[in-house]
């Protein structure tokens, strides 16, 4: 798999991943496919042309249309992954969790007390368990897709613990401001 399709793979699906287990969702694929997506092939190939001449130095090696094409191309792949992606709207929600009740969210009140039982925290214990099934797993034969699907997962334990021990109960939706 080439380097760059790696990278868009692992990072979408874990991010999906993050999203759909922090917002407890059934949907496969909240955020849009289009995030992160195939699109960002020709603009990178564009860009990396020219990061590569300025990284070495050769600042003057480079056309004006070569730098206009990796100015656009980055432009896109910015806005366009800030549309689809839904970064803001994921941290507002964070964000405002937090600030709405920061006892639960920074002293992690709700799940170190006192009065905490085996039984309500069964889910944090859970999910440690699987991150730590996660990371002894030997990795070193994996495909790339295996490597992928192991980033997914890690990043799905992390949204569901940080779920948890934020106490948070928002819904996804995606179409307000």
């Amino acid at each position: 798999m080439r380097t760059l399709d790696f990278l868009r793979g692992a990072n979408y699906e874990g991010y999906n991943a993050f999203v759909k287990a922090f917002y407890d969702e059934s949907d496969a694929h909240p955020i849009s496919e289009k995030c992160l997506g195939d699109w960002m092939n020709e603009d990178f190939d564009n860009l990396y042309p020219v990061i590569k001449k300025l990284m070495k130095g050769h600042w003057y090696d480079v056309s004006f249309e070569e730098a206009k094409a990796a100015v656009d191309g980055a432009l896109n792949m910015f806005y366009i992954n800030k549309n689809e992606c839904k970064f803001n709207y994921i941290r507002n929600d964070m964000i405002k969790t937090c600030l709405d009740n920061t006892d639960q969210c920074i002293f992690l009140s709700n799940k170190l007390g006192k009065e905490q039982t085996f039984e309500s925290l069964m889910p944090l214990l859970s999910k440690g368990f699987d991150l730590f099934q996660l990371f002894m797993a030997d990795d070193t034969c994996f495909s790339d897709q295996q490597l992928i699907d192991e980033y997914q997962q890690l990043w799905a334990d992390i949204g569901s613990i940080v779920r948890e021990l934020t106490g948070f109960e928002g819904q996804l939706d995606l179409t307000k401001k």
